[in-house]
């Protein structure tokens, strides 16, 4: 007779109606209510918070923190497998569903039961919890009243400087208060502080910001309107299965889902799994693991700004550096299977990072013998293989083995130092932070490493072959691998990504360092060091929330404006003008999002690209297209014959150049296209659409 403790089979039996109940409500068409939104999260969140408690051993808080993460990760891995063999479809969502509700009956008694009780506080505490809280609402709040739909340069050009003094003040009160609140209050207010700084892009710009998320959107959208989208690829597919599959389920809209999925993921996940980790590993007291949980935002963060595939497999990837410490330290095989769940979810979402995360947590298992070195040396050279794979299997991803020292050169030189002025008082101490942090991040991690060796107990020979894997990869790209549809400055994206993906290996070391200063710091009792100590992390925290994000100042120039309203106009006017007649269009790759956006991959013309017939958009994507290129000749010299030229390549009609008001030389531009061209209609002088008519 099978024996079940009393909360397990409540929960279980709460578990199970509510699944019968949402399916039910599902097929009836009744998911667009808030009630069976409200009882579908209410169910994801109940079942998988007990499977998080029971299965991985982290406490009741924790586990409210870390269910976000925990439900996406079966959904995205199961799904993947669906999605491949089948679609998207209402029998997969209902499949996907009732995942929480099996986990739930696999998971064991635990005999433990639920107490709930709020911490005891000091008024002063109280009092400063007050400020703090304040302090984060009046930062979203700005966000919120300086929202825009103009094209603007990152979302500095808009925020107050308010906004950073606001950020620097919570960031300041938060240090004291880690070692005054309650483990639950203090995950709460790490988690809405690292929100707000993970948030800013997504609130600023409500249209969307960057050009591959609107890329992304577009297949998701797909995807939950037709079930599939052809030709089906391993690659993306986790991200797109979860997204597609909470839009089916409640019924919300894909781009709402998409942008909250890496802030919301990163903000509650990261700050639980890095305390805990310091905490266990390094045999820290728990609030000094706070402490460096909170120190994780000088790490650069735009895994959690953006929702892309690469951003969230690197934030997977993060919580497997902070993962296996707990595992090598406990030797807990759920520990394992935490990390080998974020590695298999990482490769369905980019196998780039997912290859060599899945070689790591293999060999965090493996015991330091001849088969760790044979597995080390597999994925060692897996990325590579698996992108000469991809490129014979698939006509739209082409690799070209070569030499390429300049690239390695490229690569090499990341790892110089910088030192520059503009005489700033603020700036010129926030670009030396900024452009040598590979450096301070490797002085002060490998100093971590020093520091931490009575307890590294053997790992330091694990992180040597974990960063071997990832390195080695790099350079083999670098070196012998050339791809002909990246432009010149993207040639490098690839190895860039890998190196950066090694770096969080390391990071748990270099919050041990930082911990380990301020600790004795503040064991001299010297007041002033200690206060000295905090400003400085402080500012830091704000230095990199500033320099994470695209700017444009004194030092950097940042040339990627976002979507404005007027490129919607422009790109909604194209199509009602043009109607059933084919054509294409010349324009920039913020035009060409604003038209993925609002018409998804409406059109393909088969044309002759490099002496191979393709399948290309209409629109100039990638920026290796002969529209591209088309359209920088345009910029140039706007002339009939070159969008003749175009028109012919692809059969077409009609062709639309459109020129924003942000191009350098505007006015001349603007003055030479209206003499050749057979209309011109302007939108608030912002956006002006150019067409020629072929005869």
């Amino acid at each position: 007779m099978i024996r079940m403790d009393k909360e397990k089979l409540i929960v279980l039996l709460a578990c199970a109606s509510l699944y019968g109940l949402l399916v039910v409500g599902f097929f009836l068409g009744l998911n667009e209510s808030m009630l069976y939104r409200f009882l579908a999260l209410a169910y994801v969140f109940l079942a998988t918070h007990l499977s998080v408690v029971r299965i991985f051993g982290f406490d009741r808080t924790a586990s409210v923190f870390l269910t976000p993460l925990f439900s996406a990760l079966p959904i995205m891995i199961v799904g993947s497998g669906l999605y491949l063999f089948s679609g998207l479809y209402q029998w997969t969502v209902c499949v996907l569903l009732a995942l929480p509700l099996i986990i739930v009956l696999s998971t064991p008694n635990s005999g433990r039961q639920f107490h709930f009780s709020f911490p005891r506080m000091r008024p002063v505490c109280v009092i400063l919890f007050g400020i703090f809280l304040l302090l984060e609402a009046a930062s979203l709040y700005l966000l919120l009243h300086n929202m825009t739909v103009d094209s603007v340069l990152g979302p500095w050009n808009v925020v107050p400087p308010s906004f950073f003094a606001l950020f620097f003040s919570a960031s300041l009160l938060l240090f004291p208060l880690l070692f005054r609140l309650g483990a639950g209050l203090s995950f709460f207010a790490l988690s809405m502080h690292f929100f707000t700084a993970f948030s800013v892009a997504t609130i600023i710009f409500p249209l969307g910001f960057g050009f591959d998320p609107h890329l992304h959107r577009a297949t998701e959208k797909l995807i939950v309107e037709q079930g599939v989208v052809t030709p089906k690829t391993f690659y993306y597919v986790g991200q797109y299965v979860l997204v597609g599959f909470w839009s089916k389920l409640i019924t919300i809209d894909v781009r709402i889902v998409d942008k909250l999925l890496s802030p919301v993921l990163a903000a509650t996940a990261v700050p639980v799994l890095a305390a805990h980790a310091l905490r266990t590993y390094f045999s820290l007291p728990f609030q000094w693991g706070l402490v460096g949980a909170l120190l994780v935002l000088l790490f650069p963060f735009s895994y959690g700004i953006s929702t892309t595939p690469w951003a969230l497999a690197f934030l997977f990837g993060i919580c497997i550096s902070f993962g296996i410490l707990r595992y090598l330290q406990q030797k807990s095989k759920t520990g394992m299977v935490l990390c080998i769940l974020l590695s298999v979810a990482a490769l369905t979402v980019h196998p780039l990072a997912g290859l060599p995360l899945l070689g790591a947590s293999i060999v965090a298992y493996c015991r330091p013998s001849v088969w760790r070195w044979i597995i080390t040396s597999f994925f060692a050279v897996s990325i590579p293989l698996a992108l000469l794979a991809n490129a014979a299997l698939s006509s739209q991803f082409s690799v070209v083995p070569r030499l390429h020292m300049g690239l390695f050169a490229s690569l090499v030189n990341t790892f110089s130092l910088e030192f520059g002025t503009r005489f700033h008082a603020i700036l010129d101490p926030v670009y030396l932070f900024h452009n040598n942090y590979l450096i301070l991040f490797l002085a002060f991690s490998f100093l971590g490493l020093y520091c931490a060796k009575k307890k590294l107990n053997g790992s330091i020979l694990f992180i040597v072959s974990v960063m071997s894997i990832i390195l080695i990869n790099a350079l083999l790209i670098a070196l012998f691998l050339f791809f002909p549809e990246l432009i010149s400055y993207e040639q490098r994206e690839y190895s860039m990504r890998l190196v950066q993906l090694s770096l969080v290996f390391l990071l748990p070391f270099f919050l041990f360092a930082l911990i380990t200063i301020v600790q004795k710091i503040i064991s001299s009792r010297r007041a002033t060091l200690a206060c000295a100590s905090i400003l400085m992390s402080a500012g830091l925290l704000t230095a990199n929330l500033y320099s994470t994000y695209p700017r444009n100042d004194a030092f950097a120039s940042f040339h990627g404006y976002s979507i404005s309203h007027d490129d919607i106009q422009a790109v909604r006017f194209i199509s009602q003008d043009a109607g059933e007649i084919p054509y294409i269009v010349l324009a920039n790759q913020v035009v060409a999002a604003a038209a993925v956006k609002e018409f998804g991959f409406k059109t393909y013309y088969t044309v002759s690209h490099r002496d191979v017939l393709t399948e290309l958009f209409y629109y100039p994507i990638p920026t290796s297209s002969s529209l591209h290129t088309a359209y920088r000749e345009m910029l140039e010299n706007p002339d009939r014959a070159i969008a003749q030229g175009a028109a012919e390549l692809f059969s077409v009609q009609r062709v639309y150049f459109v020129v924003n008001a942000y191009e350098d030389r505007f006015q001349n531009i603007i003055d030479a296209a209206t003499k050749t061209a057979n209309s011109v209609v302007s939108f608030r002088e912002k956006d002006y659409v150019f067409r020629y008519d072929m005869d």
